[in-house]
């Protein structure tokens, strides 16, 4: 059994797993040993779990970084902490997070961003961060968990929009109004096991929804895109 402290979130996490693989995945978000806030376990039970959730044979030391992503998905939401799915960015000190159904292209996007702010932009997150609702700020993280390319740095920042990005043969942004966002905001979080915990990240969402900009922006896989990505939401 490997253990290791991690901080995600500005809380700190006790991990004892099973592989020294999961700390090295995690190595950017390791502290010192500390007092923690939490402290999880992985155990072959929960790998196996997530075994029966894939049809893709991975080795155990992948489904356990699955797993633990799961198991601190399922502590942080009693801080007001939610996981979300979606490439998280960061430009002039405020976060901007894209989401979209499963190959659409949410990273594509951002990659184009990227292209065309250079070092204006860093990726926060291009796949799991997590999100901290308050009545008066709300705050993305990064996480360990930022996807196949690994994008993403351990930072945080105010969360200042949503956009889900659709497949469309013209470059247009529209801001949508929170009650008709508010679908795809559940699709695309974590709502966990138990009614306990998707009650509260309900709640969570409904606010939300109402503390950042939402929108929708049609485009191609272009430079064009991403220009109008940049001037109609992060420069707006």
């Amino acid at each position: 059994m490997e253990t290791f402290y991690l901080s995600i979130a500005k809380k700190i996490i006790k991990v004892s797993s099973l592989h020294e693989a999961v700390k090295t995945y995690c190595q950017d978000f390791l502290v010192e040993r500390c007092p923690e806030d939490y402290a999880l376990e992985i155990s072959q039970e929960d790998i196996e779990y997530e075994r029966g959730l894939n049809e893709y044979p991975f080795t155990d030391d992948v489904l356990e970084i699955t797993a633990l992503h799961r198991k601190i998905a399922e502590t942080l939401y009693r801080d007001d902490i939610i996981a979300f799915h979606g490439s998280a960015i960061k430009y002039q000190g405020n976060a901007y997070l894209y989401t979209a159904r499963s190959r659409v292209g949410k990273s594509t996007h951002t990659n184009l961003i990227k292209e065309q702010l250079k070092d204006e932009m860093i990726w926060i997150n291009d796949d799991k961060p997590f999100i901290e609702v308050k009545k008066n700020q709300i705050t993305l993280y990064s996480s360990p968990f930022n996807g196949k390319e690994r994008r993403g740095c351990n930072t945080f920042a105010p969360l200042k929009a949503i956009t889900q990005i659709k497949r469309g043969t013209e470059n247009y942004v529209n801001e949508i109004e929170p009650v008709v966002f508010f679908p795809l905001l559940v699709s695309q979080c974590y709502k966990g096991r138990t009614p306990e915990m998707a009650s509260r990240v309900m709640d969570l969402l409904d606010l939300l929804s109402t503390k950042i900009h939402c929108y929708e922006i049609y485009c191609r896989p272009d430079i064009e895109a991403a220009e109008v990505s940049i001037r109609e939401i992060l420069k707006k």
